[in-house]
């Protein structure tokens, strides 16, 4: 995880907080305690992965690096998903 500078220490963060949470959780999907703490473990790498920034040396192009777009208010259509697009 080289450039996702904070995916370390949201690691660390999530290991306690699935610690604390495991028994609740556990409970509240009546399952072992077990397999909630490996399913609050795994949400917590995911989400440590995905929603950290990314270090600016890496020298990614910035024109990928852009806003969400959110004209779209509907599925795309057929016509536009037979291109290599960010729609497809």
């Amino acid at each position: 995880m080289n450039g996702v500078i904070w995916f370390w220490p949201g690691v660390i963060v999530a290991i306690p907080v699935a610690a604390l949470l495991t028994g609740p959780v556990a409970r509240a999907l009546r399952t072992t305690p077990w397999l909630a703490g490996l399913l609050l473990i795994s949400t917590g790498v995911i989400v440590a992965a995905t929603l950290t920034p990314i270090h600016s040396r890496l020298a990614i192009d910035p024109s990928i690096a852009r806003a969400c777009d959110l004209s779209r208010r509907w599925f795309a259509s057929p016509s536009d998903l037979t291109g290599i697009n960010d729609i497809a």
